[in-house]
């Protein structure tokens, strides 16, 4: 198993102890997952990947997963934090 982080791998051994899905294959396009109930495989297409920077403190990848578009973040809480938005009002 390899990662980028300490995080990272702890974020992939951890996905793949659950029901939901596990990492099988990625590279720099795409991005297969495993569902650990049903064996079926799902592929993620990867739009754009923004790497870590000392400027930003986070990472963003853009992914298109089926007909739907997601944006997955992680970083340091003081760059993200200001960043979100209040979804209850």
């Amino acid at each position: 198993m390899s990662g980028t982080s300490q995080d990272e791998l702890i974020v992939i051994d951890i996905a793949s102890n659950s029901k939901f899905y596990s990492l099988s294959a990625r590279n720099n396009e795409a991005i297969t997952l495993i569902n650990n109930e049903t064996g079926k495989s799902k592929d993620v297409k990867i739009l754009r990947s923004f790497e870590f920077t000392s400027d930003r403190k986070m990472m963003t990848v853009i992914v298109k997963i089926g007909p739907r578009t997601f944006a997955f973040c992680k970083g340091a809480d003081t760059s993200l934090e200001p960043r979100l938005i209040n979804m209850t009002s």
